[in-house]
């Protein structure tokens, strides 16, 4: 890193006599970028991350306490913002009866918003000030640069020489590190292993990756600035622009902003732990006290039971005997019941049979009664039999007459409905007829009308076959006056040779 450093001020150097002041300030800012992602990001969250789980309670507090002098007042304002958009905020801690939690804890983003002044690197003079995005509040990173013209060819050539020589000593700088390049370091290189082999245990169980030893660390980021130079150096040759670095400052500006998101969430959640921690312990005193206040009821409560049942017992004897003169007498009362159902049971049975002889002699008397008139009814038949059978004919005979009749009329109906129906249909085909003649007639008149608009709209905007006709109109009158003139100049000629002729 020192040599790159070295490299890159020298570059500075030799470009800032020549170059001017806004492409300086770019790579003054990619240098910092980039010092900035390989050197303090890696290695502080590795340390956080490793006081986050190692350490107790207390340093957590004292650890938070110490990083707070590093915020400014942006950063500071960014957490209490995003503490409110948390599911837990400190109302709810409040409302749930958390009594434990001391009011340093409670108070300690305010007594850091409140205790830092803002850092003045931050805001500059230059376009890439910091601002907060529209739906999120947090810094915007994006540098905001000013369209970049074209350079002259003498500034570019001069450029892209500076350049070539920074890289070839980068190139230099690849034989002394002791360690290979790798491929995988570019992030759009993918191997067939990776896109099309088995996964990485590491990826599928979300382990963290192995950490890279210092001399590749090296090898990758002097890899990184001779590919920036090699494509920068490309751009100046080629187009004489320098588009190329401006994206790879947005991109730093980029991961710079998300590092920045990161540590402000991991601030956030780990004093939601923290609260989270302590209102779980206050809980649990709660939760004591109640399983306390519950064992001294159960006491209590078992102190009556014991002088309850010793109380029942005493009672017992005396109530087993009332109860026992109870059901004796219950028992007399069922068996008088009982004696008089059956005395009922018998006067029923015995009203039965008088009933069963009184069916018996009423059936014989009807029987009697049937026969006889059976007997009846058979000499009555054998009487009038006659009679019967010329009645029987002349019925069938007047059923069907009326049946004829019936069918007479019918077929009558049927013709009425026909002629009915006839005459309707053909009033609907002389109405469909005449109004047929109206619908064309009208059609008729709206298309004579609808011809001639249309041949006046073609015949003045000149469509179609009248394509030129105010033109052949104008020729045809300067045609007619040409005609006009050469029949006066004969009839002139004419005039004189006549006049000629008599003279002579």
């Amino acid at each position: 890193m020192e040599s790159e450093k070295i490299i890159f001020d020298k570059s500075k150097n030799s470009l800032s006599k020549n170059v001017d002041k806004s492409i300086s300030k770019k790579l003054i800012k990619s240098d910092l970028s980039s010092d900035k992602i390989s050197s303090s990001s890696s290695s502080e969250i590795k340390k956080l991350q490793l006081q986050q789980y190692d350490d107790s309670e207390k340093n957590l507090s004292k650890r938070k306490t110490i990083t707070a002098r590093k915020y400014d007042r942006d950063t500071l304002r960014e957490i209490e913002i995003r503490r409110k958009t948390m599911y837990v905020s400190e109302s709810d801690f409040l409302n749930s009866g958390e009594k434990n939690i001391d009011k340093e804890s409670r108070y300690n983003s305010v007594d850091r918003h409140n205790s830092h002044k803002l850092s003045k690197n931050i805001i500059t003079e230059s376009s890439s000030h910091p601002k907060l995005s529209d739906n999120i509040p947090v810094h915007c990173m994006n540098f905001d640069f000013p369209p970049s013209d074209d350079l002259s060819v003498d500034e570019a050539n001069c450029y892209a020489n500076i350049l070539d020589e920074a890289w070839q000593q980068l190139d230099l700088l690849r034989l002394v590190i002791p360690a290979d390049v790798d491929d995988n370091w570019n992030e759009n290189y993918q191997s067939i292993d990776s896109k099309y082999g088995d996964y990485d245990e590491t990826d599928c169980q979300n382990l963290l990756k192995p950490i890279v030893s210092i001399a590749e660390k090296l090898q990758k980021d002097r890899t990184y600035a001779a590919n920036v130079m090699k494509e920068l150096i490309k751009d100046l040759r080629n187009q004489r622009r320098y588009d190329y670095l401006e994206i790879e400052i947005e991109n730093i500006a980029k991961t710079m902003e998300d590092e920045h998101n990161l540590f402000v969430n991991h601030e956030i959640w780990s004093e939601q732990l923290l609260q989270l921690k302590k209102l779980i312990e206050s809980e649990k005193i709660d939760h004591k006290k109640l399983v306390d206040q519950l064992i001294i009821a159960v006491r209590k409560s078992a102190v009556g039971i014991d002088d309850a049942m010793f109380n029942n017992n005493s009672e017992f004897s005396c109530r087993q005997q009332w109860e026992q003169m109870r059901l004796d007498g219950q028992k007399y009362r069922l068996e008088l019941k009982e004696q008089k159902y059956l005395n009922d049971l018998s006067k029923i049975e015995q009203t039965e049979k008088v009933d069963d002889i009184i069916f018996a002699e009423m059936r014989e008397f009807l029987e009697n009664d049937i026969r006889k008139l059976e007997e009846k009814s058979i000499a009555w038949l054998k009487k009038y039999n006659d009679t019967l059978d010329l009645r029987q004919q002349e019925f069938y005979r007047i059923r069907d007459e009326i049946t004829k009749a019936q069918e007479e009329l019918d077929d009558k109906e049927n013709l009425l409905m026909t002629r009915e129906k006839f005459v309707e249909d053909c009033q609907k085909q002389r109405q469909i007829i005449a109004d047929e003649k109206e619908y064309w007639e009208i059609v008729n008149r709206s298309a004579v009308i609808i011809q001639s608009l249309w041949k006046g709209f073609m015949v003045r905007q000149q469509l179609g076959q009248y394509q030129g006709l105010w033109k052949s109109l104008k020729k045809r009158k300067k045609l007619a006056a040409k005609r006009k003139k050469k029949l006066e100049a004969k009839r002139r000629k004419l005039e004189a040779k006549k006049a000629e002729k008599k003279r002579k």
